[in-house]
């Protein structure tokens, strides 16, 4: 939104869209440029009133310089930040003329005997906003190749799974069409079974008629051979 919105707008940045801090130091900064941060770098044309970052040439930052600390600095705000100690803790070091000295929290002290503590939040919660966003940001490629892998193997997987549960879906047809043919078969059994008792049982009544023919058989025999000798014995007819 704040991309947006400088790329909107008309006329010189403030200090603060150009100016950014390492992590950590974005309370210095902040308290360093205090009010001024919001003022525009470059020197307008005609007698604007307002507050402006013209710019000066800058002396040699000194070694324990809070510009030391920083990531994008303006030409126009060099001379600001050049005189500026950075130190963990106001250690009440003797500042020379034009030196500042501001810790990691934001406490300020200047040469001139002027100290300044809790200034600047709201600069610093926007510049340490800026360095979650530049973090974020180089995490994105990471993060989008991340999910792109884990995309395809999500496709990957849920063309192994529809595999499966094709294989899944042949597998229980195959399963049911054998317990339809174990059905069929168990009902092929009983029937046989039953035909094969009805057999026996058709055999035992053949085998039982048989004997009783047998024995009709022999008894008619033996009535034939009575008949024959009571024949033999009756006188001639003639």
């Amino acid at each position: 939104a704040r991309a947006k919105q400088q790329a909107g707008r008309k006329g010189l940045p403030a200090a603060l869209d150009r100016v950014s801090a390492k992590p950590g130091y974005e309370r210095a900064l902040a308290a360093v440029l205090g009010r001024d941060a919001k003022a525009p770098l470059g020197a307008p044309e005609g007698k604007v009133e307002g507050r402006f970052w013209g710019g000066s040439q800058a002396p040699a930052a000194l070694a324990t310089s809070l510009v030391h600390h920083l990531g994008e600095v303006p030409e126009q705000l060099t001379a600001r930040l050049a005189l500026v100690h950075f130190a963990e803790n106001d250690d009440g070091r003797a500042l020379a003329p034009g030196e500042w000295l501001v810790t990691r929290d934001g406490a300020l002290r200047r040469w001139d005997g002027f100290v300044a503590r809790g200034e600047g939040a709201a600069e610093a919660a926007r510049l340490e906003a800026d360095n979650r966003f530049a973090e974020l940001d180089a995490q994105v490629p990471t993060l989008r190749n991340a999910a792109e892998r884990a995309e395809a193997a999500q496709a990957e997987t849920q063309e192994a799974l529809a595999t499966l549960q094709r294989e899944l879906v042949a597998m229980e047809r195959t399963v049911n069409e054998a317990a339809e043919a174990e059905r069929s078969a168990l009902r092929a059994q009983d029937q046989a079974e039953a035909r094969r008792e009805r057999l026996a049982a058709r055999r035992a009544e053949l085998a039982e008629a048989g004997d009783d023919l047998s024995a009709r058989v022999t008894q008619a025999e033996a009535e034939v051979a009575a008949a024959q000798d009571k024949l033999s014995q009756l006188p001639d007819p003639a």
